[in-house]
């Protein structure tokens, strides 16, 4: 369970782009876009993309919020290319960064998805979902002790973090560790009780401790 996320325009920039709107009158579409770019999904967010980007090539989060979206419909090379560009533009979008490990991740590379998830890091040390993606390409090496301390990290930042939870609890499962495992599990069915891969996993974990 990874978690990728929408890039959002910095207060600066609303605030810049607000000042515009007085001075220049630009047609009332262009707002609507940038909203429909950075929370809608599927066809429509790309629409609103695309013409935000039409407007303005320099956009790096109308390249970034459509990156989100071309990964979300499993368009794994446009979202790459997509994140890139947003990279390029703004060199230190660290949630580009995490969403292009994300996709690293869907993609099967994960010391791609590691190396992308570091970068995040590095330029916010408090980045919890930064850790706990990079926690899920470790643990798709079978690397899980470094997973687990990652994880352990996305929690310490966000203890309301469902996923790093049930993320965690795979990582104890897999090093035999069921009782931790099972724990976690609880934890993320508590967060996310929509959500039944966590009756499932509990499910599981009790069936394997009788």
């Amino acid at each position: 369970m990874m978690v990728s996320e929408r890039l959002r325009f910095l207060p600066k920039v609303i605030a810049a782009l607000a000042v515009s709107a007085l001075a220049l009158a630009p047609p009332a579409f262009a707002q609507s876009d940038a909203d429909v770019c950075a929370k809608e999904t599927g066809d429509k967010a790309i629409t609103a993309c695309d013409r935000l980007i039409s407007q303005n090539q320099k956009d790096s989060s109308a390249y970034g919020n459509r990156g989100y979206t071309w990964s979300a419909k499993g368009e794994y090379d446009k979202a790459i290319a997509d994140f890139n560009e947003a990279i390029r533009l703004n060199p230190k979008h660290a949630k580009a960064y995490n969403n292009r490990g994300v996709t690293w991740n869907k993609k099967g590379d994960y010391d791609k998805a590691i190396a992308d998830s570091t970068e995040a890091i590095k330029l916010n040390k408090k980045y919890a979902k930064a850790y706990n993606n990079r926690g899920v390409a470790l643990s798709r090496k079978r690397e899980y002790d470094k997973a687990i301390s990652d994880f352990n990290e996305s929690i310490k930042l966000n203890s309301k973090e469902a996923s790093a939870y049930f993320n965690r609890g795979n990582a104890f499962e897999a090093k035999g560790s069921l009782q931790q495992a099972l724990s976690d599990f609880r934890k993320f069915s508590e967060l996310a009780p929509s959500d039944g891969d966590g009756q499932k996993a509990v499910a599981r974990l009790e069936q394997k401790l009788r």
